[in-house]
């Protein structure tokens, strides 16, 4: 899906979110939960643009360091969005590494016309 209309061409905002739910029946994708004493669990993270649309999901064990799955989640918004405008984060997906993809990855799509 790419947007039409006027802004067409304009760069997408983005945010990346991740939510913890308890698994109670387990499962391949549970892990001990930091956030719930150490109940079997399971981490959506969730890529949307910031007018809601969903960009993309992403399943992990619950013991998963969100910095782990930030470069899928940025993989799939560049597979949907002609350009990522602003990314907005929490502090979770925040390392060097992370900073480092994001910076390559806008710029590379800008050079090459892709944005």
């Amino acid at each position: 899906m790419v947007r039409a209309g006027p802004g067409a061409a304009a760069s997408w905002d983005v945010v990346v979110d991740s939510c913890s739910v308890r698994a109670k029946r387990g499962g391949e994708l549970t892990g001990p939960n930091p956030t719930d004493r150490g109940e079997a669990g399971t981490k959506y993270h969730i890529v949307a643009s910031t007018d809601g649309l969903p960009l993309g999901v992403v399943p992990s064990a619950a013991n998963v360091h969100d910095t782990r799955l930030f470069p899928h989640l940025l993989r799939l918004a560049l597979a949907v969005c002609a350009a990522i405008g602003r990314l907005y984060a929490d502090a979770g997906y925040d390392s060097a590494a992370n900073r480092d993809l994001c910076l390559r990855a806008v710029s590379t799509r800008s050079a090459t016309g892709a944005g």
